[in-house]
């Protein structure tokens, strides 16, 4: 008896440790070690995809100085500048990609001018003697025949992965064709649908992990009966179910915050968009456009209340925002959209019934009525069956589990 519960005594111990290590290295970062040169010149290029190098000989990237950098509590912090002082992000977010959107539309809302502009050559844009600021880093014109990257904050000097900082970076954002109105174009890294998902299996299994341990803590008590193990044993069953349990907490509110900021992103656009429900002005053209983004309408499901922007591309970050064009258009019958699975996005698909109407308001005036057909749920590896249908409108988002795609066809309404 003894014997045995040394073993589990064992296993119970080293299962701990483990679990405790990973939560300090997730939960704790480092701070900076080396001080930099915040009075030093930095140099920064954008340097494109080379198979699209000599493609890419027009366009221009700015620079707008957000922030400057100061040197506090062993680390580097920020302290905006006067253009920047209102715009309501806390200074702590900043270095999270995630707000370059926000810090877009103040900039443009404040016709805030840039720091530093350069052209692209040969798919490079070089920037030299910049001074060290934190800066977003926004692609002002397009280069003919490819979309705008997404906009993204970068800090001079910056600190690399590998420890100590680096004055003159290089920073290669991705870019893609433009693909407006025609089918997607299959490549190796088209080989599979993309992940439109949050994290919820995390939660779920965390939250299975957190609730078992808490039973064990009652067969433990029955079992073992010396006090001082049975002691040792509740504490370490304790506190790493209450760990798992509050990591399922902390990521199922995070889930739910991110489905509410994506939902203030949306709405955003649709008050720029200026469009009614039943039509939109009569323009010639397909897109329209807020900020840096293009919109080939609006999508109506009044069955599940959704109401939101179709950007004319995909890309994972105008993910974020609004669903995206995956393939296929209007005018060609076969439209494939691709949608988070936000609850305020396409989380709630499941819901919908054969029947059931969508509405699609499309930029260049047409306002086309579908019907849902038919509800599939298909692999990620099964592309050719996602935009190669019947339908005339395909709407897809992940599962839960992030490993299928629901996908709801609709026809149009004769």
């Amino acid at each position: 008896m003894k014997n045995r519960i040394n073993v589990i005594f064992k296993v119970l111990l080293v299962f701990s440790l483990t679990t405790l290590l990973s939560f300090s290295k997730i939960l704790f970062i480092e701070a900076d070690t080396e001080r930099p040169d915040l009075e030093a010149l930095c140099s920064a290029t954008i340097c494109f995809d080379s198979s699209a190098k000599e493609m890419m000989n027009q366009g221009k990237v700015s620079l707008y100085r957000i922030a400057d950098l100061k040197w506090a509590n062993g680390k580097i912090a920020f302290k905006y500048v006067s253009a920047y002082a209102d715009c309501g992000i806390k200074t702590k977010c900043l270095e999270n990609n995630d707000v370059a959107d926000d810090i877009v539309r103040y900039t443009e809302l404040h016709n805030i001018l840039s720091e530093y502009d350069a052209e692209i050559v040969n798919g490079e844009a070089d920037f030299v003697n910049i001074h060290s600021g934190l800066y977003l880093v926004l692609q002002s014109e397009k280069a003919l025949g490819y979309n705008a990257f997404s906009p993204f904050v970068l800090p001079l000097p910056f600190f690399s992965e590998g420890g100590g900082y680096t004055y003159n970076v290089v920073s290669k954002p991705k870019i893609s064709p433009e693909a407006r109105g025609s089918s997607l174009k299959l490549s190796n890294m088209d080989s599979r649908l993309p992940q439109t998902g949050q994290l919820w299996w995390p939660v779920i299994v965390f939250s299975a992990l957190g609730i078992f341990l808490s039973f064990l803590l009652i067969v433990v008590n029955k079992i073992i009966k010396e006090r001082r193990l049975k002691f040792l044993l509740y504490l370490i069953l304790s506190v790493i179910s209450l760990a798992l349990i509050t990591l399922s907490a902390f990521l199922l509110t995070n889930n739910f915050l991110e489905s509410e900021k994506a939902k203030q992103r949306s709405d955003a656009i649709l008050k720029q968009l200026a469009v009614e429900e039943n039509s939109l002005p009569q323009e010639k053209s397909d897109v329209k456009t807020v900020g840096k983004n293009s919109y080939i309408g609006i999508l109506s499901i009044p069955a599940i209340q959704l109401y939101l922007p179709v950007t004319d591309a995909f890309e994972y970050k105008a993910l974020k925002s609004s669903p995206c064009c995956y393939s296929g258009s209007v005018e060609t019958n076969n439209l494939v959209i691709a949608g988070h699975n936000y609850m305020s996005h396409f989380g709630n698909l499941y819901k919908l019934k054969p029947q059931d109407e969508v509405i699609f308001f499309a930029s260049s005036g047409q306002k086309i009525k579908y019907h849902v057909e038919r509800i599939d749920i298909l692999s990620s590896e099964e592309v050719q069956t996602m935009i190669d249908s019947d339908y005339n409108l395909s709407l897809f988002t992940c599962t839960l589990s992030g490993k299928k795609r629901i996908t709801v066809r609709c026809v149009i309404e004769r």
